[in-house]
């Protein structure tokens, strides 16, 4: 996205924006959370505006501004690496079955 629209921490993705799909992640090729999906494009809206079909067109707003939502708003979250480390500091280890014998 050009102008204010990138200024106010928001991008473009291309994606099929459905219904409930909002507040979900937006990650990358990794895997990591990159931002969160707001809005779809109103393709018919744009169409008699512009002439153009534009389909498949979502609306994200970056990870560094739902952050800096997240901490002007004193909202209490957990990074991922911190429950790796508490799982790690109970030293509960893996959860194995174990295998059954048959008689």
């Amino acid at each position: 996205m050009r102008g204010s629209a990138a200024r106010r921490g928001r991008f473009r993705i291309k994606a099929d924006i459905r219904r409930g799909n909002s507040g979900g992640p937006v990650l990358d090729l990794n895997g990591l959370v990159i931002g969160v999906v707001t809005a779809k494009v109103n393709t018919p809206k744009v169409f008699q505006k512009t002439g153009r079909v534009m389909r498949n067109i979502g609306i994200a707003i970056s990870r560094p501004t739902v952050l800096d939502f997240l901490f002007q708003h004193l909202a209490f979250f957990v990074r991922i690496e911190h429950v790796a480390q508490f799982w790690n500091m109970l030293d509960i280890g893996p959860i194995r079955a174990k295998p059954r014998q048959l008689r």
